[in-house]
């Protein structure tokens, strides 16, 4: 019995020694850092959980990826290539760490980018014009995203809560919206604007020449200029289409 007692004491112990180690690593986050990592090349992009990525036009740096943030965050971050598409999450499984308002930032050196993916808590953003000829953002994340393009054809998802704010220019923009998220793309002016509305939140764009709208549900969609081909509404949803100034 003596035997049996002092065995689940020393157990005990360990157990609480491994749990305390445990749990200095998670309320440690360490001192703000950067890391840069190099990984194959890649024309598409799919973020996933607490993570804000900048993309950053720069082809002298292709490959490069700089991670900024708390020390302890940023060795959980994941980052692969995997058939052309660059996977960045936050691999942390801390509770303490994920609860906190405490997210990476990756700054993502790009040439040519073909599609993008945000998923879960995920944001996508630029400070500067990014020259892509065709894209492809399907957008399903709780995060907000804010993109600055000169883009020839965009192809946009819009299937979650977070804003989506485009500005630039576009030649032709398709954009099928579902939930409850807002796009404003106001300050994209597009030669052909081409908006699919499933959705129950508002589309604010600016058609340069045609604008085609086929609406299925409450939101509505806002535009900005007068094109010159006209605009072409179909759809059986009780959401509207509206010139504004």
């Amino acid at each position: 019995m003596g035997n049996k007692l002092y065995h689940i004491a020393a157990v005990t112990a360990l157990l609480f020694i491994s749990c305390s180690k445990i749990e200095d690593g998670c309320t440690e986050k360490g001192v703000l850092s950067e890391i840069t990592r190099t990984v194959d090349l890649f024309h598409q992009i799919q973020a996933e959980d607490r993570i804000d990525v900048e993309l950053i036009h720069d082809p002298s740096r292709l490959g490069q990826i700089l991670l900024k943030g708390y020390a302890n965050l940023l060795d959980g971050v994941r980052i692969e290539v995997n058939n052309d598409r660059l996977i960045l999450s936050d691999a942390n499984r801390c509770k303490w760490l994920r609860e906190l308002d405490n997210r990476v930032l990756c700054q993502v050196y790009i040439d040519s980018l073909s599609e993008l993916y945000s998923l879960d808590d995920a944001s996508f953003f630029s400070s500067d014009t990014l020259p892509v000829n065709e894209l492809y953002f399907n957008h399903n994340s709780t995060s907000d995203q804010k993109l600055l393009l000169d883009i020839g054809t965009l192809y946009f998802d819009h299937r979650e809560a977070g804003e989506v704010r485009l500005r630039g220019n576009c030649d032709i923009f398709v954009a099928t919206m579902y939930e409850t998220g807002k796009l404003q793309a106001r300050e994209m002016p597009a030669d052909i604007v081409y908006v699919y509305h499933y959705g129950l939140n508002h589309v604010y764009v600016s058609p340069l020449n045609q604008l085609d709208c086929h609406i299925e549900n409450t939101g509505n969609v806002y535009y900005h200029l007068d094109p010159q081909n006209g605009v072409n509404v179909s759809g059986r949803g009780s959401g509207t289409v509206e010139r504004i100034f």
